[in-house]
């Protein structure tokens, strides 16, 4: 008889423990290995210390009819080309000054490596929820799977190969204080712009003293996943303690070093930019008014360098404009001048060569001439009356 309990297990998809037990459940699995089409394998083996993961990725479906109840198991396989090591992106902000940063913004977080390293997949955190997550993930072949040579935000990152142009939309981050702290199974990761002071209290025993620890920049803490850390701005709590567990498997973490994210003249260029110029230059691009604390660095710095040529090419033409205004009032200020001294005083022209006769000036009198005949006569003449 199956238990009731067991059988709801398996109704609801889920493999039981008590319905199979592992090392017949090896023995199943050995059986289907063997009949497998020629290139196709099982994706943990038949070894009995992988068992544990046919658990977690065997999907039941429960068949019944007179005759009693049948189990139809669902074990996933994989050809050589299929299997992948994924990896998460995580980008941190990098130090420029006292009070800029540069941050990566990547499209894709889950990178995709195959084993020979000559091809890769990107998948997005919606992609990556369509996957069945366990020790090993699950995902459907409805993904697109790269070339090495084909390069790409991620395979940039990974690689280090995108120093020449950068693929990865980079931001600038102004006045960036935001602390980060995070965990991954036994391994904690932080992230802080300036030094910061934490507290730890591990609960090994109970007259343990705090010990304090001064962090800055981005690293790893080992083996405090049962400490509390807390500081003025943050905390976080221990994991549990007080149960037996085991951790079959631990995250394998790839740091890249010395990642290139700005070229020698970006970095030039971006300590010349004082901070009161920043919010200008994304308002030419982008025209929005709202204050902001980061901003696309490729925009910004291609803006920046646009306005630079602008403000050269605008002193030419302004130059050469300003001489040719100030000429031209020049030359009429003198043209009206010599106008108005030539009506007022007499000026006398220059004889003409040809002739050698000049023109006099006379100047207009403003006394009546007594000799010169009058312009209008006036008589009288005596009226008589006729009868």
């Amino acid at each position: 008889m199956i238990p009731i309990n067991t059988l709801q297990f398996a109704i609801q998809g889920k493999l039981s423990i008590e319905l199979v037990k592992p090392f017949a459940f090896q023995n199943i699995l050995r059986n289907v290995s063997l009949h497998l089409p020629e290139g196709y394998e099982l994706v943990a083996g038949t070894n009995i210390n992988n068992i544990h993961l046919y658990y977690e990725l065997v999907k039941v479906s429960v068949l019944a009819n007179t005759h009693g109840i049948y189990l139809a198991l669902n074990v996933p396989l994989q050809t050589a080309n299929d299997h992948l090591t994924l990896f998460r992106a995580i980008t941190l902000p990098i130090h420029l000054t006292s009070d800029k940063f540069i941050q990566y913004s990547v499209d894709f977080e889950y990178f995709g490596l195959q084993h020979s390293q000559q091809s890769y997949l990107l998948l997005s955190e919606a992609s990556f929820n369509h996957c069945t997550k366990g020790s090993i993930v699950i995902c459907p072949a409805d993904i697109a799977i790269y070339d090495d040579h084909m390069l790409t935000c991620g395979s940039s990152l990974f690689f280090k190969t995108g120093s020449d142009y950068p693929l990865c939309q980079r931001k600038l981050l102004v006045q960036y204080t935001t602390p980060i702290l995070q965990r991954y199974g036994t391994v904690w990761m932080y992230n802080f712009a300036k030094p910061h002071q934490i507290t730890l209290r591990c609960t090994k025993t109970d007259t343990d003293i705090p010990r304090t620890l001064t962090l800055e920049g981005t690293r790893l803490l080992h083996n405090i996943s049962r400490c509390h850390l807390s500081s003025p701005e943050l905390h976080a709590f221990p994991g549990l303690h007080g149960q037996s567990y085991a951790d079959l498997e631990t995250p394998i973490f790839y740091l890249p070093d010395n990642i290139t994210v700005l070229d020698d003249h970006e970095r030039q260029q971006l300590k010349e930019i004082p901070l009161p110029n920043l919010q200008k230059l994304e308002d030419v691009s982008s025209r929005d008014t709202a204050p902001k604390h980061h901003y696309d660095l490729d925009t910004l710095l291609h803006t920046y360098q646009t306005s630079i040529l602008q403000e050269k090419r605008t002193h030419w033409k302004i130059i050469p404009f300003v001489v040719l205004t100030s000429t031209a009032i020049l030359a009429i200020f003198i043209y009206f001048v010599y106008t108005h001294f030539q009506n007022t005083y007499c000026i006398p022209q220059k004889a003409d060569a040809t002739t050698l006769t000049s023109t006099n000036c006379v100047k207009p009198s403003t006394t009546r001439d007594q000799n010169a005949e009058p312009s209008v006569l006036f008589t009288s003449y005596t009226l008589q009356s006729t009868n």
